[in-house]
């Protein structure tokens, strides 16, 4: 709305009727309003488009780095690993396992680089997914600002009805924006955080899996060798994923240095299963990890608790203390530009909704 220049609000033009239930419109619309701007939907649009953004570059790189090997069909990759391991019979000692480590850690280096490309493409198709759901509550929203205005308009034409209201609406305006740059912030930290949760689950059951490769056999070995491989890989890159998601702040755990730790001992984990001091090393090394990730985790949500969620739960409470002044202002308002004939029907429609309501309710209770 426009800004008026006086305190004093304008009679609606004599050409535009009021409809007695037009405090109930509004009151209908300010509720929505209310409730959609909850979830913030703007700021996380905002957030995801960004993450969209960095994940198209993430796996553009690693489409790069995988077109540096040469290319097998998806399902044969580690079925080609396990041909090569048999047929240099590594699982035979731990000397002719670290003879071949350098070929064998060559191959899968090629299915990691396949892997990477993989878990990125899924998350991308996540992220896109993710856009169009918060797209459509974004315009949701939009809507209902539209339908507001239009209705103001047609009390107010392009005046406000009051000063007072005006200050309130600058006011919530202002709350709004402060809200939407602390929501931005908290959702980077959220997000960092569900990347880092999920790495804890995966290191879980990587943990769980490297306990029992010593007592397998070669065949039994090298599948769970796989599945560990598979699930260390995506626990770092996902710890990765949240460092990148919060660039200025120095994490307490989990260092950069610490990742390319994990990831070089899982280059080699296809003959160090086999080299009994070099498993009981890595394992060493991914249980590590696994205490730091689930220690990060920990601060990541005490830093979220104890500083982001309190400032926005406060933002929050301002913003709902203006939307209630606002909405009794603007509801006085209305009834100033309502005919006494439009206000008694307005009172009686209500009283007779009340009725029935007591009425339900009353039949509800004897039955």
């Amino acid at each position: 709305m426009g800004c008026a220049s006086s305190g004093m609000f304008r009679k609606r033009p004599q050409d535009v009727m009021l409809s007695p239930h037009i405090l109930d419109t509004y009151i209908h619309l300010e509720k929505e309003i209310v409730r959609e701007e909850q979830t913030a939907p703007a700021p996380a649009l905002s957030h995801t488009l960004g993450r969209l953004d960095d994940l198209a570059i993430d796996l553009e790189a690693a489409q790069q780095r995988l077109s540096r090997f040469t290319r097998m069909p998806s399902g044969a990759r580690d079925e080609s690993l396990r041909e090569v391991l048999i047929d240099l019979g590594v699982e035979k000692s731990p000397d002719v396992a670290a003879e071949h480590e350098e070929f064998i850690a060559n191959i899968n280096r090629q299915v990691l680089a396949q892997n990477e490309v993989d878990i990125l493409s899924r998350r991308l198709e996540e992220a896109e997914e993710e856009v169009k759901m918060l797209t459509s509550k974004v315009n949701f929203l939009q809507g209902l600002y539209q339908q507001q205005d239009t209705l103001l308009g047609e009390l107010f034409g392009e005046a406000y009805g009051s000063q007072e209201e005006k200050k309130l609406e600058d006011e919530l305006d202002r709350l709004r924006s402060y809200r939407d740059t602390l929501a931005g912030g908290a959702l980077d930290w959220r997000e960092a955080s569900t990347c880092v949760q999920g790495g804890v689950e995966l290191l879980d059951r990587a943990v769980q899996v490297c306990k029992q490769l010593a007592s397998q056999n070669a065949e039994s070995r090298f599948h769970l060798a796989t599945e560990a491989r598979n699930c260390l890989q995506e626990a770092a890159l996902s710890v990765q994923m949240a460092q990148a998601l919060l660039p200025g702040v120095q994490f307490p755990y989990c260092s950069a240095r610490e990742i390319t730790t994990v990831l070089q001992a899982v280059v080699y984990m296809f003959t160090d299963i086999h080299i009994p001091d070099r498993l009981s090393h890595a394992n060493r090394c991914y249980m590590t990890f696994w205490e730091r990730t689930k220690a990060l985790h920990k601060w990541i949500n005490q830093t979220i608790e104890t500083s982001l969620s309190k400032d926005l739960a406060d933002v929050n409470q301002k913003m709902d203390e203006v939307n209630i002044k606002l909405r009794r202002i603007r509801v006085g308002l209305v009834r100033n530009q309502m005919d006494e004939e439009d206000v008694e029907a307005y009172e009686a429609a209500a009283r007779k909704q009340s009725h029935a309501s007591l009425f339900i309710d009353s039949a509800e209770g004897e039955n």
